[in-house]
């Protein structure tokens, strides 16, 4: 006597392996996404790291404001062109209608409500890295007009451009760092690929997050709530307090 199986026993049993698959294969996708934008975070967050760590040991200083970068846009872009792998360089901004950009023309908050015109956004210093990570640098406030930069966008530099300064003495972050970790491609989203890092004056990346302060629970949740419904760079604070896992 031979045993096997009917034809209608297979076609029911391919029946649910492909129920179960769709059910399925959705939550897969969307965890190996995640531990994707998690890699890209921290790959971005040591880039940064290092990059500082190298600059201020060839300064032979312990004080990143007391380094030619702080407050000064030359200084600034000799440090970006000499410690990361730049492939382009956007100038002071984000997005441009013609010719090569450093990020998408759009990105949004975590759920997707809302959306800012990177268009109208500029930095001190954006470029995208042969990586494929594209990233933007301020450090000041400085009089940005002095080196001939038009900051506000009016097509002309003149005294509006100006930012009013303040002393090295009071200044906690001599250095801010946005970066979206895959550059124009998808999802350009707040928390996912698009995260904002402060470097403290001793070189920690980081350490001081004036915009989410991650040491009570209820201080973590009112910054995640913000930043879900909030299309700007969401801390890096977050993530790391998660170790480096988006559980939110």
């Amino acid at each position: 006597m031979k045993f096997g199986f009917t034809l209608a026993e297979v076609l029911i049993t391919l029946g649910i392996v492909g129920v179960v698959a769709s059910m399925t294969l959705p939550t897969l996708n969307n965890n190996v996404q995640k531990r994707s934008y998690e890699a890209g975070a921290k790959k971005a967050y040591n880039t940064i790291s290092n990059a500082v760590s190298m600059y201020m040991a060839d300064q032979d200083t312990e004080d990143l404001a007391a380094t030619p970068l702080y407050n000064n846009q030359d200084g600034l872009r000799a440090f970006v062109n000499k410690y990361f792998r730049v492939s382009i360089d956007c100038g002071n901004r984000y997005y441009k209608s013609n010719g090569a950009s450093c990020y998408a023309k759009e990105f949004y908050s975590m759920d997707r409500s809302a959306k800012t015109d990177a268009a109208k956004g500029q930095c001190m210093q954006v470029v995208a890295l042969v990586d494929g990570m594209s990233m933007c640098f301020d450090s000041g406030p400085m009089d940005d007009a002095a080196v001939d930069e038009d900051i506000n966008g009016d097509g002309k530099v003149d005294d509006k451009d100006k930012v009013t300064s303040s002393t090295k003495e009071n200044v906690e972050t001599p250095l801010m760092v946005e970066f979206d970790t895959n550059g124009p491609n998808g999802p350009n989203t707040s928390g996912r690929d698009i995260f904002q890092v402060a470097v403290s004056r001793n070189g920690l990346v980081g350490a001081k997050q004036a915009t989410c302060d991650v040491t009570t629970e209820d201080n973590r949740k009112a910054c995640l709530k913000y930043y879900t419904s909030k299309a700007e760079p969401m801390p890096i604070a977050l993530l790391q307090y998660y170790g480096w896992k988006m559980k939110y």
